[in-house]
């Protein structure tokens, strides 16, 4: 499977990262949906790992590549921040290639932010009359009107964030879209990044299970 990355430019051109050219190298409320793992892969799990962010804001990319970070830290997985070394845009095609052979990253990550998509949802307001009858003391209502309808659209952010083996010519272990109709913050990116998906990476075989606390 090929593995696709795009550039922070303002283009947005997609790049195929070739997976023929990794050949040799060794060693080296948000809601995930639509996620899957490679059934074949028995490890091991990854130790070092690269993270890329594809983003068109430098100030989001950080986020995103060091929420990443933080998390694998907690797993004892050596990671290294792409914006490190390439401030002003995301490495491209090439330059991924030559961090994986210059470092022996065992793995790559890379995150995405896909185009967003919008939902429409239609309510209504209610008014509801009612009358007192005076020889009885109850009331019953008459009749319910609808005196507005109008929908509401809402945005929904999707990031596709996958997880790649170097070894053996590349191999596609993890995929998934983490979705929300929420706009990001720092503090989210951060719970995101560095604890729901690194988390599921464990769990599903790609990380290290999590160390014992001393």
């Amino acid at each position: 499977m090929p593995l696709r990355i795009r550039t922070g430019s303002a283009t947005g051109t997609a790049v195929a990262l070739a997976l023929t050219l990794l050949a040799g190298i060794s060693a080296g409320g948000p809601k995930i949906l639509d996620y899957w793992k490679d059934p074949a892969w028995k490890g091991p799990a990854l130790t070092n790992v690269y993270v890329v962010a594809l983003r068109p804001s430098a100030e989001r990319r950080r986020w995103w590549e060091d929420g990443f970070v933080a998390g694998l830290a907690r797993y004892h997985v050596r990671a290294t921040a792409s914006y490190k070394k390439y401030r002003d845009a995301p490495p491209d095609t090439q330059q991924v290639i030559d961090e994986v052979q210059a470092n022996g990253y065992d793995g790559v990550l890379i995150s995405e932010r896909l185009p967003d998509a919008t939902t429409q949802k239609t309510t209504s307001t209610t008014q509801v009359i009612t009358e007192k009858r005076s020889f009885t003391g109850n009331y019953s209502t008459l009749q319910s009107e609808v005196q507005e309808s109008r929908t509401i659209e809402n945005t929904l952010r999707s990031v596709l964030t996958q997880v790649w083996a170097t070894g053996g010519g590349g191999r596609l272990l993890w995929t998934g879209t983490l979705r929300s109709d929420k706009d990001v913050s720092y503090d989210r990116v951060l719970k995101v990044a560095s604890v729901e998906l690194v988390d599921r990476f464990s769990k599903d075989g790609v990380l290290p299970p999590l160390p014992p606390k001393p």
